[in-house]
């Protein structure tokens, strides 16, 4: 028989989105980046629009940083799911 080849996973990055009513009812989609390390079972979470922290600085957007939130809810959850299923 021969050599089992090598398999090595690498990071692996997944948008998650989220939905909000902005003025006038209109539907407004959020997005953060998710960045998982399989090799080291760690993860990051960045702002979409800039890759950087986020900044809670503006109370004029409670809606969309509520939505942010919900957003970092699922990547902390996705990303845990994920990282169990590591050997």
């Amino acid at each position: 028989m021969g050599k089992q080849p090598t398999v090595k996973v690498f990071n692996s990055k997944f948008a998650i989105t989220e939905t909000y009513h902005g003025k006038e009812d209109s539907v407004i989609e959020v997005k953060i980046l998710l960045d998982i390390d399989y090799a080291n079972k760690s993860y990051k979470i960045l702002n979409k629009r800039s890759g950087n922290q986020f900044q809670f600085v503006n109370s004029l957007y409670s809606e969309s940083w509520k939505a942010i939130n919900r957003c970092i809810a699922k990547a902390i959850d996705f990303a845990e799911k994920e990282l169990k299923e590591v050997k």
